[in-house]
């Protein structure tokens, strides 16, 4: 409430004010003059610039001068309102041409702008005047380099020597601070050089000066693309459409980036609902649009991956973490991906091999840890004979399928069914039978089955292969009636048929 009624009175304090000025003005036009002109300068010295400028542009109705029009541009450079005081300095020249302060100052904000050759006409004209005037002097010092190091830059660019031009560029923008152009140059330049953070600091300073400047919009678009935060890259680029919509170069990237962004959103749905050949077409989709973008790259050939070994294809899973681990080789998580395609592919030592990758980048990593114990135990497992594939069954079976297996199998490899055959061909049914009995006994056996399952040798010592021999050798050997085995060996067979 307090603050509504000193607002209040600060504008009828204004008005009253104005009223005054009007008034004094009516009464004697001199007077007039000398009170907005001190009011003026008051609100210059106070930086109250608004009020200023205002001031001064009553006064130049009244009595427009060269030295009113100067102050005026001063005031409107204070607030970077260049175009205004380019004006106003070119309307004190013509004023009078031989107020010199108005020719420097503008050779001073050309120089800043970057437009050094225009300014270096204004200070010779200066000099013509004036030949030992020392500002002058140091001006065109200072544009005359602005000039050469300008020139060394557009070869540099033309030639896309990006590392030596933004050098240059360094060097010209202390001279010319605030160059729309060598700004946008050197953001060029930053882009190209993979700096995507100087790209940003530089258009944004771009931008507080000129909201709408496409080169800027686009660039900075072109910044946040490269950071692979494609939404906020989206919207500089629809900004610079809004701007313009029949710009060439903003509607060409805003139609790439919906159509990646499209193909990149479709891909994570199918993934989601567990579409995961789906899922993969429309990842390859999205790194078509854009095979050069690195962290693009990157995460589409890690979903690819993560696809992939869900459809059981660890080939094309390893073809496509291995190319996401280019860039950095720690990446815990593509580690444990590729680990995880090798196991799939039963290829346990380079599970190991990645795991330990793992724990040397990540010393405490639990996962890693976790992952390598069950890498070394699949590795221990594969060289011992795998049980489950004896029987033919899964190793989630439960003991009614295993025995259901089991019938199945001694039942195939018995030796009556090979009455006939050669003596090779009964040595490898009797091992396969002798290899099923043994699959049967470990797989149905609780603690023997955690104990395998877990890479534990669970292979019978001395007394248990005795005892195993005595349990199974019951049975006369059909073969016997054909000549036997070697050594004449009769063996017998037992069959676990039951519960």
């Amino acid at each position: 409430m307090l603050q509504h009624i000193s607002f209040l009175l600060l504008t009828l304090l204004l008005y009253i004010t104005d009223l005054q000025l009007a008034c004094t003005y009516a009464a004697s036009p001199s007077s007039s003059t000398a009170t907005l002109r001190s009011a003026a300068d008051a609100a210059y010295f106070k930086n109250d610039l608004p009020t200023a400028i205002e001031r001064y542009t009553q006064l130049l109705t009244i009595e427009p001068s060269a030295e009113l029009y100067y102050q005026r541009a001063s005031t409107c450079l204070k607030q970077h309102l260049y175009d205004n005081a380019i004006s106003d300095l070119t309307a004190s020249i013509q004023q009078d041409t031989t107020y010199i302060r108005s020719y420097l100052q503008r050779a001073k904000l050309y120089k800043l702008l970057g437009q050094c050759p225009t300014a270096l006409t204004d200070i010779q004209h200066v000099l013509s005047h004036k030949a030992d005037h020392k500002s002058a002097q140091e001006e065109w010092t200072k544009v005359q380099r602005c000039i050469g190091l300008g020139e060394k830059v557009d070869g540099l660019i033309e030639s896309k020597q990006w590392k030596s031009a933004r050098d240059v560029l360094n060097e010209v923008l202390a001279i010319a601070t605030d160059s729309e152009h060598l700004l946008l140059q050197r953001c060029r330049s930053h882009l190209a050089l993979g700096d995507t953070d100087l790209v940003l600091l530089d258009t944004r300073k771009i931008l507080q000066h000129n909201s709408k400047n496409l080169q800027a919009l686009i660039l900075r678009g072109d910044a946040y693309y490269q950071l692979n935060e494609l939404e906020t890259a989206r919207s500089h680029y629809s900004q610079a459409l809004k701007s313009d919509p029949e710009h060439s170069e903003s509607k060409t990237r805003f139609r790439s980036l919906k159509v990646l962004m499209k193909h990149l959103t479709s891909g994570d749905t199918a993934a989601t609902q567990n579409q995961h050949t789906d899922a993969v077409e429309s990842y390859k989709s999205a790194l078509a649009v854009d095979p050069t973008h690195k962290i693009l790259v990157r995460q589409l050939n890690q979903k690819l991956a993560e696809q992939y070994i869900k459809l059981k294809q660890p080939t094309e899973a390893l073809k496509c973490v291995n190319i996401a681990l280019r860039d950095d080789t720690t990446d815990i998580h593509l580690l444990k991906l590729r680990a995880e395609a090798h196991i799939l592919a039963e290829q346990y030592q380079q599970a190991i091999n990645d795991y330990q990758q793992c724990l040397q980048a990540h010393n405490q990593e639990q996962s890693c840890q976790q992952g390598l114990h069950n890498a070394q135990a699949l590795l221990k497992r594969s060289t011992q004979i795998d049980y489950y594939k004896v029987l033919e069954v899964k190793r989630t079976a439960d003991d009614r399928e295993i025995k259901k297996a089991y019938r199945k199998q001694s039942l195939k490899y018995h030796p009556d069914q090979l009455l006939g055959s050669s003596e090779e061909e009964k040595e490898k049914s009797l091992a396969k039978f002798h290899a099923i009995a043994e699959a049967y006994e470990v797989l149905t056996d609780s603690d023997l089955r955690r104990r395998y399952d877990a890479g534990e040798d669970v292979k019978a010592g001395p007394n248990q292969q005795q005892q195993q021999q005595q349990h199974h050798q019951h049975f006369h050997n059909p073969f016997g009636g054909f000549g036997g085995f070697p050594g004449g060996q009769q063996q017998q067979f037992h069959f676990r048929f039951g519960g």
